[in-house]
């Protein structure tokens, strides 16, 4: 299955109407090497077969083994734009949870007037679930801002597909 990378790469590339220089170029490879690959005398590293995968929009499952995990499945761009989402509503909600936790534990405080031995380990405890659900929601959102990066990326591809899939038809 491997000795067919090759064939698999050159197909991807040729599905898109793309050169093997235009490939080359875009993973700042020389066109021989694009060419080694195709042909089975070499293979891509790790670094090219990930950008490979997700310039074709494929597992590395399917690039280098040709398996098929879920055929008919969402696309990887479809898949990561989910991933965002939900780790965004995720933050959302648990520092939303952190936040009320805060303000009713200090009303309940104001409330019943509790006497100052109980207040302050009340107030540590309060103080440390909210960081943690802060921390988790800051967390939450330095990975969606990730994804978005990597969303921006899988898209540019895309569109350059696009636009090689029309200089080609004219």
């Amino acid at each position: 299955m491997i000795h067919k990378v090759g064939e698999r790469i050159s197909s991807y590339r040729k599905d898109r109407n793309m050169s093997q220089e235009e490939l080359a170029t875009l993973l700042n490879v020389s066109r021989q090497t694009i060419s080694k690959w195709e042909t089975g005398d070499t293979l891509p590293d790790v670094y090219n077969a990930v950008a490979i995968a997700k310039m074709f929009h494929v597992s590395l499952d399917v690039l280098i083994l040709g398996t098929h995990g879920k055929l008919g499945g969402p696309s990887y761009l479809t898949d990561v734009k989910a991933k965002r989402q939900k780790t965004n509503l995720w933050a959302i909600v648990v520092g939303a949870t952190g936040s009320t936790i805060l303000i009713v534990a200090l009303t309940l405080l104001r409330a019943y007037e509790v006497s100052q031995n109980n207040t302050g380990i009340v107030t540590a405890v309060v103080m440390a679930v909210l960081m943690i659900c802060w921390g988790y929601a800051i967390w939450g959102f330095i990975k969606v801002s990730r994804l978005n990066t990597e969303i921006k990326y899988l898209e540019q591809i895309e569109f350059t597909n696009l636009l090689t899939d029309a200089k080609t038809k004219n």
